[in-house]
């Protein structure tokens, strides 16, 4: 995380020819004659005089196998120093704790994002902390491009108010319909118009706001959290404040309340964040204090839900649910052409047919476009698993190779500060023992932030913006032609229950998508099942217009009540499992009902 040569080659620490003796190499470079200059750029070693027997032989012989680049041995400067410095939980005398607000980090667009720009005075823009905790820790891999981090910090930052603001909106762009201010858009889709004010304005407020609400922030100078991100507090332009800020990464994890992780597909595979992660699920930080004690292992609940997930497929999710909205009366304007491509003398009108069969299948590429962005995200979600399963230390990627050795002292010591193993051990043995502690609390953690439909609950009803948008404009126009409040209130729950679908559905492809991928044929099939059954559930709309055309002619009004409400409360029973905590529940009533 900390380097930005991305250009470096990454290779693994092998720890199984632990019988070779120490290089000569080796040895001399704990020499305190080595100086801070001949360090690699990165590494935390100082150049203090420290003994060698700061670690045990066995270590030592571990670590002189780590060293190793083919033939070539590279030195390391005083690596036992780092049991003072990136394994502390504590910082150095005379450190001063940084952090930034979100709000400058989102500021021109995410420019403090972009990788591969050497800034020298970034650091400016951090804060002295006056108390060393933080709000969070911002841990991210810096192969995930800004536009991508930029648009998942925006949306998890800035998205709450946004859809909030968005709403505001939305009621007053329907009241504006309703009373007639707005007027209504004239179409040959339906006989009576439609009003796109809802969704039109409403879009527009989300996203102006989850792009530039920070910026308001920023110019009211209204106090928000402070979160660690490492370009900002780590001082880049003295190699010796960056050798110390860089040394403090574990004790501004454990005086962080939460870790906010940016999820790619990379991110447990690179050894920074694995570390990252593993450091701060493993040291409770409540317990942080001078002694440097920490709770003991095991109570994932507690420190699993402060860790903060936000997948990188968001930044293509969420627009992507606004496109399909956006492409609502493509779909209904194709219906209305095929209904009425009948001419008066029978036959049928080819020209109109036509048109009809492309706006069709243009809508089908926006659904086939939604299902392939939610099938990939389900994909990945199942690699995670597997790389939960089987990441190490010595086999993560590594852009600076000196970091390798850092933090494998550094797992030594956490390892025995939370009591996995003992002083006497090695540090294969500490490794495994932390991994397989870590492999124990990584993925719950995950779980937990995410929700069985892969996406975080905080994010949800995201999704549900414009589809509420939407709703609004058909209730709008239900609400101008209806013939009493009966059927005022009944248009209101159909509108409901066909606004719930397309949550529904993206939960659903979801959670089925959560598998490893097989060959292109199943893909393919599977892809084209997914569109099918999409297209199914969506095309209830037009059911539900049908049922609402009897119902204005006053036929099976209470039969449709009930019946709609049978449904309604299925979906929200869908919604609260695939989204909430309902699976939760119910996994815990059925444990109870076995005993």
């Amino acid at each position: 995380m900390v380097d930005l040569d991305l250009a470096a080659k990454d290779s693994d620490i092998d720890f199984d020819d632990l019988d070779r003796p120490v290089p000569l190499e080796f040895k001399l470079a704990f020499s305190p004659s080595i100086c801070m200059a001949s360090l690699p750029l990165g590494s935390v070693a100082s150049c203090e005089s420290q003994e060698l027997s700061a670690l045990p032989d066995r270590d030592i012989l571990e670590l002189s196998r780590g060293v190793s680049c083919g033939s070539t041995w590279t030195p390391v400067a005083n690596l036992p120093t780092v049991r003072h410095g990136l394994s502390s939980t504590q910082f150095h005398p005379g450190a001063v704790a940084r952090g930034v607000s979100p709000n400058l980090l989102l500021h021109s667009f995410g420019a403090l994002l972009q990788n591969g720009v050497r800034r020298r005075n970034d650091q400016q823009l951090s804060q002295e902390l006056k108390q060393e905790n933080l709000d969070m820790f911002i841990s991210h891999s810096w192969t995930v491009g800004r536009w991508r981090k930029f648009i998942v910090m925006a949306l998890y930052f800035n998205g709450q108010q946004a859809a909030i603001i968005s709403l505001l909106v939305q009621v007053v762009s329907f009241t504006a319909v309703v009373t007639g201010v707005l007027p209504v858009v004239a179409t040959d889709a339906t006989d009576v118009g439609i009003s796109p004010w809802c969704f039109l304005f409403g879009s527009l407020a989300f996203w102006l706001s989850v792009l530039l609400y920070h910026e308001l922030m920023l110019l009211c100078h209204w106090k928000t959290k402070m979160a660690f991100f490492d370009t900002v507090c780590i001082d880049q332009s003295d190699e010796e404040k960056k050798r110390e800020g860089i040394e403090a990464i574990t004790a501004y994890l454990c005086r962080s309340e939460r870790l906010f992780v940016v999820l790619s597909e990379v991110y447990l595979q690179r050894i920074w964040t694995v570390f990252e992660m593993a450091a701060f699920l493993a040291v409770n930080h409540s317990q942080c204090d001078d002694s440097e004690e920490v709770l003991p292992r095991g109570d994932v609940t507690s420190v699993g839900s402060r860790v903060i997930v936000q997948p990188a497929a968001l930044a293509l999710l969420i627009p992507a649910c606004f496109l399909f909205q956006m492409s609502r009366p493509v779909g209904d304007y194709a219906r209305y052409t095929l209904q009425n491509a009948e001419r008066a003398d029978g036959t049928q009108d080819v020209r109109a047919m036509a048109l009809a069969g492309v706006l069709i299948f243009l809508a089908v590429l926006m659904i086939a476009y939604l299902v392939m962005i939610i099938k990939a995200w389900g994909q990945m979600r199942a690699q995670l698993a597997h790389q939960v399963d089987t990441f190490s230390f010595a086999s993560a990627k590594c852009h600076h190779e000196p970091d390798r050795q850092e933090i494998s002292i550094a797992v030594k010591y956490l390892a025995e500060r939370i009591g996995l193993v003992g002083s006497e051990d090695t540090l294969r043995q500490a490794h495994q023992a932390l991994e397989s502690h870590a492999r124990q609390m990584v993925w719950p953690a995950m779980a937990d932030a995410l929700s069985p439909a892969g996406i975080p609950p905080c994010d949800a009803w995201l999704i549900a913006v414009p589809v509420i948008a939407v709703a609004l404009d058909d209730i709008a126009m239900a609400t101008i032609f209806s013939t009493g409040l009966h059927v005022t209130l009944t248009s209101l729950i159909a509108h409901a229950a066909v606004a719930l679908n397309f949550p529904i559905v993206i939960a659903l492809v979801s959670i089925s998508s959560c598998r490893p991928k097989r060959g292109r044929a199943y893909e393919c099939f599977a892809t084209i099942l997914c569109v099918a059954a999409t297209c199914c559930f969506l095309s209830t709309r037009g059911l539900m217009n049908a049922w609402l055309l009897d119902l204005a002619q006053g036929h099976g009004i209470l039969r449709l009540d009930a019946i709609l409400s049978v449904i309604l409360v299925i979906q929200v029973l869908v919604l609260w499992c695939c989204y909430g905590s309902g699976i939760w529940h119910l996994r815990r009533c059925c444990c109870r009902g076995t005993r």
